[in-house]
């Protein structure tokens, strides 16, 4: 494979990964969003021969985790704004 298509081969995984997950509710498709970054840093790490792979995969992880931490605290606004609402 020359590096032209594998730059654009890692281009098209990128997209559709973006595209997958800013166009679906992240409660739903954590376990698929983590599953497509695990196999595309993998298969990224098998086309450039990194060895990057396990400090991506703990980079995702906790973004991840940040994202979790940033969702409870939406809900948590949320329920504050419903409850200011009630008592107005």
């Amino acid at each position: 494979m020359s590096e032209e298509n594998k730059d654009q081969l890692l281009k098209d995984i990128h997209t559709e990964i973006v595209h997958f997950f800013l166009n679906n509710p992240f409660e739903k498709t954590r376990n698929e969003f983590w599953e497509w970054m695990t196999a595309y840093i993998y298969f990224r790490g098998e086309i450039i021969g990194g060895k990057e792979a396990g400090e991506s995969l703990f980079f995702y992880e906790q973004l991840i985790d940040m994202i979790d931490c940033l969702e409870g605290y939406l809900d948590k606004i949320k329920a504050l704004e419903e409850m200011a609402k009630l008592t107005i």
